[in-house]
């Protein structure tokens, strides 16, 4: 888990601090980073942490990159492809740091095979369901 404190440049809604769970291969990198700056996750070009959200840095990126939209998708993206592997709402929750499920059920949509149990649930088979209510009320 990596934790990012809640400070003057950068508040959650909430206002507590975030912990984001670091996939094994990010974290094999990130210690390769830690070694030449043990302080500073994403060091600006002085080795030093950055004071203000690189903004010109990020959208310079992100026009390379040829990406289009909103920063934002990147959370969206994110919570798509966490749901692919992991379909647990509750969980993502947690992980985007929602302050309710009901904000990471707009997400639902995303789960794989949502529907796929609803398949069955209502299955009269060949009868018609005038047949089946009347067996039922005899």
């Amino acid at each position: 888990m990596i934790r990012i404190p809640s400070t003057r440049y950068w508040q959650p809604k909430n206002g507590l601090p975030r912990e984001v769970p670091l996939s094994s291969v990010l974290r094999s990198y990130l210690k390769g980073i830690a070694n030449k700056h043990p302080r500073v996750l994403f060091p600006n070009s002085n080795g030093t942490q950055y004071v203000d959200w690189p903004k010109d840095l990020f959208w310079d990126i992100f026009e390379q990159a040829k990406a289009s939209g909103h920063p934002h998708m990147f959370r969206h993206s994110y919570a798509s492809h966490f749901l692919q592997k992991v379909p647990d709402l509750h969980l993502l929750a947690q992980v985007l740091g929602h302050s309710s499920i009901r904000i990471t059920e707009l997400y639902a949509h995303m789960l794989p095979g949502r529907l796929d149990r609803a398949i069955d649930a209502v299955n009269l088979g060949p009868k018609t369901v005038a047949e089946t209510v009347a067996e039922a009320a005899e």
